[in-house]
């Protein structure tokens, strides 16, 4: 009967031999039977046989318990729910594998893989949303709803939505509806193709982002947004091309049969300090502050510069007469050769730029 243990270390507290015998049964020293098997039923009980480990069973059963980052949920069903990003499919969050804080849980369409530098996520809310609603809530998050404006990234952000497979609905046996995306159509627009626009601004290319474009009111009202749609595959995969942008109606269901919608895509693209580089990524690298976790830099939110230490205009990593010299010799330009001279931004050196050097005097910290 020996020193029986559960691998994960947890207590072992609680036993339900097999009926026959209640106790582990023994075999000889070439035979031990040191491993636990689900055996059979007793009444509604399951119980347990030792059986050894070098001969086969047709199952197992897998238990995820992992919290890697000790937010009191198991990780497995954040990864199921959409709201911690799995892109190798291994059931371990990104976030504890590469070791950043599990609140950003974006993925970045990298420069130098033929991206924007944008950062994208798969939104799965607990109440499937209408796009009025996933609009208002990418909003609450800092970023905004997906613009399609490439063929490269229409396919990126697809291929994005199949790596979370609940951000998907299964409509048939043979189709299933997507996320949400920021395209939509002007009220009163010509049929199927008139008014239609992303909401940062841009176009809807008819031919790169919305290959179904035929039904404008199938549903019994206007299908004036834009979902992914995928018509041949139940389950979409990113190697099961032939996916679509359709036209839905914004409530994100159709009757009676299609819908709803259950998720939406995220974009964060938002450069409030004009540097180059997205916010979401600065935050989630610690380049920039933000202590109220909403996703926009407190330098922004608070109207102050978001360089550190902005008054070391030499970056001689402290605050000094060089300084002071720098704004007095550009005093009522831009800046000229030394542009950090205009610390608040505003594009003139003045007062507001020597208050800055006086009240900074010293070591930056």
């Amino acid at each position: 009967q020996g020193a029986w243990q559960w691998i994960t270390g947890e207590p072992w507290d609680y036993t339900a031999w097999n009926c026959n015998h209640c106790h582990p049964s023994c075999q000889p020293d070439y035979l031990w039977e040191d491993h636990l098997e689900a055996a059979c039923f007793d009444g509604s009980t399951l119980r347990w046989n030792n059986y050894t480990s070098g001969n086969g069973r047709p199952a197992y059963v897998i238990e995820y318990s992992a919290d890697c980052n000790s937010d009191g949920i198991v990780d497995y069903g954040q990864i199921r729910a959409g709201e911690l990003v799995d892109t190798n499919a291994n059931n371990i969050p990104d976030c504890c594998e590469q070791g950043f804080d599990c609140r950003f849980n974006a993925v970045q369409w990298r420069v130098e893989d033929g991206g924007n530098g944008h950062w994208y996520r798969a939104v799965v809310p607990m109440v499937p949303p209408t796009w009025d609603a996933a609009r208002a809530d990418a909003a609450a998050s800092g970023g905004s709803l997906v613009s399609l404006n490439t063929a490269e990234e229409t396919l990126w952000c697809y291929q994005l939505s199949v790596a979370n497979p609940s951000a998907w609905r299964v409509v048939s046996g043979t189709s299933a509806l997507g996320p949400w995306t920021g395209g939509a159509q002007q009220p009163r627009s010509a049929e199927p193709n008139g008014g239609w626009f992303w909401i940062d601004g841009g176009s809807v290319d008819l031919v790169v982002a919305r290959a179904d474009n035929n039904n404008s009111s199938g549903c019994g009202v206007n299908e004036d947004r834009l979902t992914f749609w995928h018509p041949t595959q139940a389950q979409p995969t990113s190697s099961s091309m032939g996916f679509q942008t359709s036209d839905f109606p914004s409530r994100g269901y159709c009757e009676p049969t299609i819908g709803p919608v259950q998720s939406y895509l995220l974009e964060y693209s938002a450069d409030c300090n004009s540097d180059g580089l997205v916010d979401y990524g600065q935050i989630r690298a610690g380049e920039l502050v933000d202590t109220n976790a909403n996703n926009i830099p407190d330098c922004c939110e608070q109207a102050i510069s978001c360089v550190p230490c902005a008054a070391d205009i030499d970056e001689s990593g402290a605050v000094n007469s060089v300084d002071l010299a720098a704004v007095l010799s550009n005093w009522g330009t831009d800046g000229g050769k030394y542009p950090r001279a205009d610390i608040d931004g505003d594009g003139t050196v003045s007062s507001t730029d020597l208050a800055a050097v006086l009240s900074a005097w010293g070591p930056c910290e």
